[in-house]
This record gives C-alpha cells, sequence and structure tokens, in this order.
C-alpha cells in the first residue's frame, strides 16, 4: 500500500507539470520530479532507459509509472475493479470522477469495463483511451450519445457512427461533419429518431428516401428538411398525411395547395391555421376542417364563418364552435338548435333572439337546469312548461 501511494503521490507531480493534460512531460521534468523525491541522477536514468519518447523526446508518464510500479499498478486496477462492480451504474460516473486515479482512467482494461456498466464514465477517460475503438464501440452501443465523448477520429469512423445512431439517432449530433453527410447513416439515424435530420447535413437533408423515412416516423421532421424538400409535394403529402399540423413547415407555395392543405385538414381540422387566406376561404376544406375539428372555424374567413352548411357542421362536431360563427348564424335556429343539443351550454354564444326562442330554450333546459340562467326573457324563465322539463336538483350531501 506504501508503494501505491507513492505512485499515486509522483503522479500527481508529473500532473502538475503537465499543465495542458497532453500525457506526456520532457525527460528533464521527469527528472527533476523524481530526483525532488530523492532518486539520484543514475537512478534516474536506470528507470527511464527502454521507456519509449515521442519525436520532441518527451514521456508518456502514465507508460513510465505503469512500468516503474507494474505491481502496484495491477494491484490498484483489481481493487478499483471490484469497488467498480460492487456500486451501482448510477454511481459509476461520480466515482470514476472523484475516486479513481488517472492512471486508471488512462488503463484500457479499467475503463473497458466502467463504460460496460455505465457508457457515460468515458468521458472521464483519457484522450488515448477516448480513441480506444473497442472501448468507444462499447460505450456507443450501450448508449449511442457516448459519441460525444470519443475522439475525434472515432467520432469520423463510419462503423463506430452507424453503431451510435442505430442505438440512439441524435447521436448523429456528435459525429464527424463527413459523417452527417452521408445519406445511408443518416438513413439510419431517423430510422431510430426522426429529429435526428436536423443534424445531418444538406446533401442528405435532399436526400428523398432520408426524408420520406423521417417524415414517416415523425411528420414534423418535416420542420428540418432542406428548402427544396419543402417545396416538394411528394414529400409534403406524406408529411400531412401523417401529422395536419406538419402543414406549419411546408413552404408557402404548399400552403396555397389545395391537395396538401385538403389532406393536412383530414388528419387534424386544426392544421387550417396554417393554410393561406385562400385555402381558409375554400368551402371544401373548411368543411372538411371543421367535421373534423369544429371550433377550426375560428380559422376561417368571414365568409365561411356565415356559411350554412359549413357553420352547421362545425356546432355537430363542436358546440362551442359557435361562438365562432357569423351574427347571422348566432341567430339562425337550425345552427342553434343543433348546438344546444350537442351541448346545452352552447346557448350562450347564440343571439339575444335564440336566447328567447321557446323551443331553443326547452332543448336545453331538459339537459341541465344552468340553461335556465341563461335565458334573458323573465316570463321563459318562469313559464310553468319548461320548469317542468328542468332535471332533479342533486341531493345535498
Amino acid at each position: 500500500m506504501e508503494r501505491i501511494a507513492v505512485c499515486l503521490d509522483i503522479l500527481k507531480l508529473f500532473q502538475e507539470c503537465d499543465r495542458h493534460e497532453t500525457g506526456v512531460i520532457s525527460s528533464k521534468k521527469l527528472k527533476e520530479v523524481l530526483q525532488g523525491i530523492g532518486m539520484t541522477g543514475s537512478s534516474c536514468m536506470n528507470l527511464l532507459s527502454g521507456i519509449p519518447r515521442n519525436e520532441d523526446g518527451d514521456v508518456n508518464y502514465m507508460l513510465f509509472l505503469k512500468r516503474v510500479f507494474s505491481e502496484e499498478h495491477e494491484t490498484l486496477r483489481k481493487d478499483s475493479l471490484e469497488q467498480l462492480r460492487s456500486i451501482s451504474p448510477l454511481s459509476v460516473c461520480s466515482f470514476i470522477r472523484d475516486e479513481v486515479p488517472l492512471m486508471l482512467r488512462a488503463d484500457s482494461a479499467f475503463m473497458l469495463e466502467a463504460v460496460r456498466r455505465h457508457s457515460e464514465a468515458l468521458e472521464f477517460a483519457t484522450d488515448e483511451i477516448k480513441a480506444d475503438r473497442d472501448i468507444v464501440l462499447t460505450a456507443v452501443r450501450k448508449a449511442g450519445r457516448a459519441l460525444r465523448f470519443a475522439s475525434h477520429d472515432r467520432k469520423a469512423e463510419r462503423a463506430i457512427v452507424f453503431e451510435a445512431v442505430k442505438q440512439h439517432g441524435c447521436a448523429l449530433e456528435f459525429a464527424a461533419d463527413e459523417m452527417k453527410a452521408d445519406c445511408d447513416l443518416v438513413l439510419e439515424a431517423v430510422k431510430q429518431n426522426a429529429f435526428a435530420l436536423q443534424f445531418a447535413k444538406d446533401a442528405a437533408k435532399s436526400d428523398k428516401t432520408v426524408l420520406l423515412e423521417a417524415v414517416n416516423r415523425d411528420a414534423f421532421a418535416l420542420k428540418f428538411a432542406t428548402d427544396d424538400m419543402k417545396a416538394n409535394h411528394a414529400i409534403n403529402l406524406e408529411a400531412v398525411k401523417r401529422n395536419g399540423f406538419a402543414l406549419n413547415f411546408v413552404n408557402d407555395k404548399m400552403k396555397s395547395d389545395s391537395t396538401i392543405v385538403l389532406e393536412a385538414v383530414k388528419q387534424s381540422g386544426w392544421a387550417l391555421t396554417f393554410a393561406t387566406d385562400e385555402m381558409k376561404a375554400n368551402h371544401t376544406i373548411v368543411l372538411q376542417a371543421v367535421k373534423q375539428a369544429g371550433c377550426a372555424l375560428a380559422y376561417a374567413t368571414d365568409d365561411r364563418k356565415a356559411d350554412h352548411d359549413i357553420v352547421l357542421e362545425a356546432v355537430k362536431q363542436n358546440a362551442f364552435a359557435l361562438q365562432y360563427a357569423s351574427s347571422t348564424m348566432k341567430g339562425d335556429s337550425t345552427i342553434v338548435l343543433e348546438a344546444v343539443k350537442n351541448d346545452w351550454r352552447a346557448l350562450e354564444f347564440a343571439s339575444a333572439e335564440m336566447k328567447a326562442d321557446r323551443t331553443i330554450i326547452m332543448e336545453a333546459v331538459q339537459k341541465d337546469r344552468g340553461a335556465l340562467e341563461l335565458v334573458t326573457n323573465n316570463d321563459l324563465r318562469s313559464d310553468t312548461e319548461i320548469l317542468k322539463l328542468l332535471p332533479e336538483a342533486p341531493m345535498q350531501a
């Protein structure tokens, strides 16, 4: 245990010399550190013999310590592995960050086990480990978004990016730019998560196969398409069939296309809000919209709000659509009667004349006693025939 402590103390001294966290220090600086703890010059030279140096003559001090303290390193690894395996996966990252020395964060065997336990442990590995193909591959297969901690070379390796986006489509965000332009990779990403399209390069966003796959998975992926794809009739048609609200993301020309808009409002009447004024004035489109969502009448033009057929369909679907009808329609007995049959509370939006219409009041009050509060005519409020229709008041507890 004493030699392990010495090893870790030396490691800290080396780290202090390595201010830029490169993992290497000069031979001269390494000798100074060793002599500073009492070693002779000849002992330092003996320890350094056989240790590889880079082209600048610098020494990888982690490798140096592993060789000099090989037995202690093995003991430290063994003890830390036991501790790693005994804790919850949720605690792995904090354990690596707060308790594991850099020496082990540079150890491939230890870090491989760490990412098996929790993929994001890769964040706390040394740069050398973040470039280790097997370790990165293990991490991204477990959680694709761990790709963000990998080295640039691994982020540019097609096989690794493929595994990452296969597990989590939006891991595409962390891939190298050339990977984001790879149509096959992006296709795999949007299969897993349509919104991965936002991280693709235009070359992939302009690919019809990629985009169709994305909008089939989630129509809102159309938001991330290129302008030319937002003008593509087939793509837009597929998107609004999936979700009418995708009409919000098509280009202006497509918002005036009756085929596109009709399909959108069939899927969701509320999509009418994204149509052009021309489409909001189109009888067929508005009629289809209110059949699907009565209150979509709110987005129609004034002419359509005064259209008897359209308003009738709207209040059949949702009685509260009456509030968006023209004043003429609010005074139409057929329309108001249909609305209160659907929901007595719609009487609130009827004209004063309709609130005094005996037939309509009788229809409303037999549904709920509260309808009587909406009647403004005192004679009708006290009319015995109307009062007989009131449901019995609920028993007081």
